[in-house]
């Protein structure tokens, strides 16, 4: 492998370089196309990939890349679903049997390769910048909701002190009128 990557910075050589093995990958690619049942779904700059990965798939093989750094923690995206027949493909995105992210059109419609960004392909109908921005207003939104909740109870809370505290004021006045009559 060092021998390929000197090979290619000093010779300037280009070579395509096949391997399931990702962190090799990002080592010796300047680029990197991730395929998924013989189309590719994703093509980037090898930082770009890592950094910011545009399509599910990429996603979930990326979060299963092991890392023996403990402040590197990342949520591990299992790929659930039926693996569909190479040679006998499903209609649409080839990837839509296990997306979590599938939509009606995933199923009927075979996503074109798009440029995103410079120099970022992604085949995909929903990219995953999509997803992480929806992600992030679905989690705001859940926040709003539980403070809503608390507030709700701190107010609820607050009503009820109040009512104890007007019974127990219209006792004292009950048993002060009470006295003043006798």
């Amino acid at each position: 492998v060092n021998l390929l990557k000197d090979l290619g910075g000093k010779e300037n050589l280009a070579y395509l370089f096949i391997s399931h093995g990702l962190s090799v990958v990002k080592y010796i690619s300047d680029r990197i196309g991730v395929m998924y049942l013989g189309n590719i779904v994703e093509l980037a700059t090898s930082k770009g990939m890592f950094d910011h990965p545009m399509h599910p798939y990429t996603e979930a093989l990326l979060s299963a890349i092991p890392t023996t750094d403990p402040d590197h923690k990342k949520e591990s995206v299992p790929l659930e679903g039926d693996i569909p027949s190479p040679v006998h493909p499903p209609e649409g995105c080839k990837f839509h049997t296990r997306c979590k992210y599938c939509q009606e059109i995933c199923k009927h419609v075979t996503p074109e390769l798009r440029e995103l960004e410079e120099g970022h392909y992604v085949a995909c109908h929903f990219p995953l910048e999509k997803k992480q921005e929806e992600e992030q207003l679905r989690r705001l939104e859940l926040l709003g909701q539980e403070i809503l909740k608390i507030a709700r109870n701190e107010l609820y809370l607050k009503m009820r002190y109040l009512d104890v505290a007007l019974s127990s004021l219209r006792f004292q006045m009950d048993g002060e009128i009470g006295s003043i009559g006798t």
